[in-house]
């Protein structure tokens, strides 16, 4: 069974800067983030728009996946300044250590 969803925290205004050179830039970029079951999950696609809606932001890919920002973990190997992935490959929640 899903979670509820959280109260949005807004991302850090330098991450959210990284994430805005990407849309319509036409460039294939790997997307990391969690979802309601804190699982962590990767994407590889083209960022097409940023917007708000309910009093939070959300991130739309190419390929129409919606992402709210604070769920982000990282974009383009830009990781948001909270997130907590290790760095050690056998003890990383992210995925591969190499993409960090």
């Amino acid at each position: 069974m899903s979670k509820s969803i959280s109260v949005y925290h807004p991302i850090p205004s330098v991450f959210k800067k990284r994430i805005l050179k990407y849309v319509n830039s036409d460039t294939t970029i790997a997307i990391w983030y969690k979802t309601l079951d804190s699982d962590r999950l990767k994407v590889v696609d083209q960022l097409s728009r940023v917007f708000d809606q309910d009093g939070a932001e959300f991130l739309e890919t190419q390929n129409q996946l919606v992402i709210r920002l604070d769920y982000l973990i990282s974009v383009d190997l830009n990781v948001q300044p909270f997130d907590r992935c290790g760095i050690d490959a056998d003890a990383n929640p992210c995925g591969d250590a190499s993409e960090y």
